[in-house]
């Protein structure tokens, strides 16, 4: 790691691990934190229920004790109660293997993230496939943002990717007041993209 000026972090309930275990992660990560490449995130013991019900007692605490009022609790305080409270949110979530669920990882974390499914297993997820990965998200924002110029007073409430044999869904979710609406908007790529498009 200090070869390659990596920095580790970690997140999940550390408390759970052996002593030496422990010792030793807390010694990687203070060598490690003068580096300013590429940080390494490892999630140990951690599940994403845990780190929601955590946050919520650390919270109620807070409130209980004075040093917070209820009024005042918003998404921002929620995050700062996370266990990733110094780590930015995730703009990509690549799963391997097949497998379509985020398996209780991240859960208030990827809110707006994009996720990519693929049937690669990890092991075999080289440099071509994260490349192909990249196009996918690219090409993918590039059609979001043009829904967005095209209906002005349309709310984007959310997009996400699941594949269907070799080729991916795409389904956008707009607050529109009829289906005839998006018809109206999105015929031409209806018909050539292949879109499925659900209504709010």
């Amino acid at each position: 790691l200090m070869d390659n000026n990596v920095r580790l972090q970690t997140i999940g309930d550390l408390s759970r691990l052996p002593k030496v275990t422990y010792e030793n992660f807390m010694s990687c990560i203070e060598q490690t934190s003068v580096n300013t490449g590429l940080t390494l995130v490892i999630a140990l013991s951690y599940s994403a229920r845990w780190e929601l019900i955590r946050a919520a007692k650390l919270i109620a605490s807070a409130v209980q004790e004075g040093g917070l009022l209820v009024e005042d609790i918003n998404e921002e305080i929620v995050s700062n109660y996370l266990t990733t409270a110094h780590i930015p949110d995730p703009d990509l979530l690549i799963r391997t293997s097949g497998e379509i669920r985020i398996s209780n990882f991240l859960l208030w974390q990827l809110g707006y993230a994009e996720l990519y499914f693929t049937d690669v297993f990890w092991p075999d997820f080289n440099e071509s496939e994260l490349y192909g990965c990249t196009i996918h998200v690219k090409n993918s924002n590039e059609l979001l943002f043009n829904l967005r110029d095209t209906i002005q007073d349309a709310e984007f409430c959310d997009i996400y990717y699941r594949p269907t044999n070799k080729q991916s869904c795409k389904h956008i979710y707009l607050s529109v007041d009829t289906f005839e609406e998006v018809i109206l908007y999105f015929q031409e790529w209806l018909d050539c993209l292949s879109l499925e498009v659900g209504v709010e």
